[in-house]
């Protein structure tokens, strides 16, 4: 069976781990847990960015759809035809539904690079302001650890709600 780390990384994590506990044992330390998760779910904020993001490419999609019908209908017509068809008609239609076809490839790709990035600018605004939620939190709070998605954590360090709230509440 293979091991899923090195021994020298899982060393260099223990020690890791022995610092920060001699650390936290050292100082009294309040640390604080918000779940990721849970935040990308219930931020009105980062739905209001989603569909914004659908809105300004909504043009585009449908234009790609138009041209998408228009290649199935010259499929169909040359499957329907291709019999009956001289041989430079079908071969300008075969041609034709190539160059189509490319520029439905080309127009997908835009598509789905523009909108993957405009989307990822929506969310980074979005996080920005999440982020300066939670620093005020904890900073108000006298946190000085916020740690997100933890394999375990006690509800009474879970600020979630909160920054749920405060968040929300400046749309």
């Amino acid at each position: 069976m293979k091991s899923l780390a090195k021994p020298s990384t899982l060393l260099k994590l223990s020690v890791f781990c022995v610092g920060l506990a001699g650390f936290a044992c050292a100082q009294a330390q309040t640390v604080a847990f918000i779940d990721g998760q849970r935040l990308r779910n219930e931020i009105v904020a980062f739905k209001t960015a989603e569909a914004k993001v659908q809105q300004e490419f909504a043009k585009r999609i449908q234009a790609f759809h138009e041209k998408e019908d228009q290649f199935r209908a010259g499929n169909a017509r040359l499957d329907r035809e291709s019999q009956t068809m001289s041989a430079t008609d079908k071969s300008k239609l075969q041609h034709d539904l190539v160059d189509l076809s490319k520029e439905l490839q080309r127009m997908q790709r835009e598509i789905q690079e523009d909108s993957t990035q405009r989307g990822n600018e929506e969310q980074e605004a979005v996080y920005g302001r999440v982020r300066k939620v939670i620093t005020q939190i904890a900073t108000e709070s006298k946190i000085d650890l916020v740690l997100q998605d933890a394999i375990y954590h006690s509800a009474k360090i879970d600020i979630t709600d909160k920054v749920l709230a405060a968040v929300n509440k400046q749309q």
